[in-house]
């Protein structure tokens, strides 16, 4: 659609700017306009700057207007301007589609005095300084951008994990190497439907080359976060080199990696499992870290408080982590009656229970426990519990002590007592993945069925 003036015929002005670019995500002026005569001239483009409209020899101000400021002031101008009614936290993308509505639903009016006549036609591109985003991400929804990551562009992009607590999504199995368009479509409804900021990786996909674009690509489009993981496996080998080294070429040749990739953990369970020594496994953190400093990615491992028992509470791993990735499934505890009670009980050290062999005796059960060890030992750094839950069968694990209630309504509980403690794990810095996104990846344990539906109704607070 083109803009019309009453002026001459004239497409040129005296002036040559450098190529527009609104910053990252920010469209390019073409898309907001659609006309390559009709430009913006603005330094930097926010709610109160002033605007200039630009078509043929004519240049007359747009004023993006704050919604509550007077408009008369503006009418007493001698030549008052155009003016575009926004808000006062308007982010930039939204501040120019409403400009771009508002020029081709009517013309400009004319005013010749503003750019003197030109001696011959040039083609005219406008030059604006750079827009940083407004919000965070995931939190704000904002786009990922597609054109390759600086320190510039990430250093605001993430929001604080001092905002993030309480639900930060679903733990999701990678094994059944899905198709980029099923993880398009599970992302998507983990975000639109469950309010979910992160998703969890756990488990591997070995045989599709693709699946790490995949899988950012999809996180991209749901507006998600990602909580990696490096995949060591139950055989002793060494393909989890291959994993490591296969995602961070991932990162660097991605553009939209650096921009949802949070954190990425050497190991699920690690320590219990013995895969390397607590040292080597530090080193290892480290080395990725190091490796990817360029984008600031985050690295962990994630591991339940046994593991770190049974090695020495392992200091040099809480020294190496930037997040403490935590295990809680409080289901397994030697004194687990239902899901609903899994923070109220006494917990109490039994011989029966695989992973609690050690614990002191405490009040409020084992999840209240497993997080004061990750305070105590953790050196003031983030709590993620990126596995908890609470199963509605015992098809894969029954209880360690015969009787704790696998049932839909038990699980149902347990999150709602989570929920409960909302207000704790805002204090605690806490926040909590489902264990797990569907009854598929792991039988009993998924928030949903084989069949993708909710088994109860499931709202977790984000925030509170």
């Amino acid at each position: 659609m083109r803009v019309h003036s009453t002026a001459a015929a004239a497409t040129a002005l005296l002036y040559s700017f450098a190529t527009l670019q609104l910053s990252l995500a920010y469209p390019t002026i073409s898309n907001i306009l659609e006309d390559p005569t009709a430009l913006l001239l603005s330094s930097p483009i926010t709610p109160n700057a002033t605007i200039t409209l630009v078509k043929s020899e004519v240049r007359r101000d747009v004023v993006l207007q704050p919604k509550y400021s007077d408009p008369a002031h503006y009418r007493r101008l001698a030549k008052p301007p155009i003016l575009i009614t926004t808000y006062e936290e308007s982010d930039p993308t939204s501040v120019l589609a409403k400009i771009r509505r508002f020029i081709v639903s009517r013309a400009v009016k004319v005013n010749p005095k503003y750019i003197p006549n030109p001696k011959k036609s040039t083609p005219v591109v406008v030059a604006a300084a750079p827009v940083k985003p407004t919000g965070c991400f995931p939190g704000s929804g904002l786009e990922v951008p597609s054109t390759m990551a600086t320190a510039s562009s990430l250093s605001q992009w993430w929001c604080p994990h001092s905002t993030e607590y309480a639900f930060m999504g679903f733990s999701y199995d990678q094994t059944p190497c899905q198709s980029g368009e099923q993880l398009a479509a599970d992302f998507l409804k983990m975000k639109k439907t469950f309010n979910a900021r992160y998703v969890r990786l756990y488990g591997t996909c070995d045989s599709d080359s693709n699946y790490n674009d995949n899988l950012v690509n999809a996180a991209a489009n749901a507006k998600i976060g990602i909580y990696a993981l490096i995949w060591f496996g139950f055989d002793g080998d060494d393909l989890w080199k291959g994993r490591m080294a296969r995602l961070v070429k991932t990162i660097k040749t991605n553009p939209k990696a650096p921009y949802v990739i949070r954190n990425i953990a050497v190991g699920s369970e690690p320590l219990f499992d013995g895969v390397l020594s607590p040292s080597d496994l530090a080193g290892q953190v480290n080395s990725l870290r190091a490796t990817l400093s360029q984008y600031g990615i985050q690295t962990s491992i994630s591991e339940m408080p046994y593991g770190y028992q049974s090695n020495g509470d392992a200091p040099q791993i809480f020294k190496a982590i930037d997040i403490v990735e935590g295990h809680v499934l409080p289901f397994f505890d030697g004194a687990a009656t239902t899901g609903g009670n899994a923070c109220s009980y006494l917990h109490t050290p039994s011989s029966t229970s695989l992973h609690f062999l050690t614990f002191s005796t405490r009040p409020g059960g084992v999840v209240q426990w497993s997080i004061q060890y990750f305070q105590s030992h953790g050196l003031g750094k983030p709590i993620r519990l990126t596995q908890t839950g609470w199963p509605s069968n015992t098809n894969i694990w029954g209880s360690n002590n015969g009787y704790a209630t696998a049932s839909v309504s038990s699980e149902a509980a347990y999150f709602k007592l989570l929920d409960q403690h909302c207000s704790d794990m805002k204090n605690w810095g806490v926040g909590w993945f489902s264990q797990i996104w569907d009854d598929n990846q792991l039988d009993g344990w998924g928030v949903l069925d084989y069949n993708d539906n909710a088994k109860f109704p499931f709202a977790p607070k984000t925030s509170c």
